[in-house]
């Protein structure tokens, strides 16, 4: 402690400059955290990234009875043979741009994260909520 101040923190909620640090800190720990995993297991490839990577080939091969399944998620695929489409790795690479695409996708939900608790912290802050979980389930009908 400096002068009776405690660290960023301890101080209220209320500094925007304290929570410009810890936003930073986040994306900072985040970013990091993310690249660093989808680089050392950039040649290391799971049986359902596997199954991704043969489902976007067949997309891109316009092989329609293997591409369109009822198990497979179709955004992640189109996504994955997009990426395939435009950057045209090799073999070799294909599981590094599989990481790499789960890495955007992870900063992408660290986005909507952000959102979402602004919009509930404004709303809150609107509505005056006070911490009362009945109110606000009543309030929402």
């Amino acid at each position: 402690m400096d002068n009776g101040r405690f660290f960023f923190w301890f101080e209220p909620a209320g500094s925007q400059r304290n929570l410009r640090l810890l936003r930073s800190l986040f994306w900072l720990i985040t970013f990091g955290a993310g690249f660093l995993q989808a680089w050392a297991a950039r040649f290391w490839i799971s049986p359902d990234g596997n199954n991704y990577l043969d489902v976007a080939s067949a997309y891109l091969r316009r092989d329609w009875t293997q591409a369109v399944n009822a198990y497979w998620s179709p955004l992640f695929s189109w996504l994955l043979a997009l990426s395939v489409w435009i950057f045209r790795p090799s073999p070799r690479w294909e599981s590094t741009l599989l990481h790499l695409l789960n890495f955007v996708a992870l900063l992408l939900a660290l986005r909507s994260f952000e959102f979402f608790l602004q919009a509930f912290l404004r709303a809150r802050k609107t509505f005056g909520w006070n911490g009362d979980t009945e109110e606000l389930l009543s309030d929402l009908g």
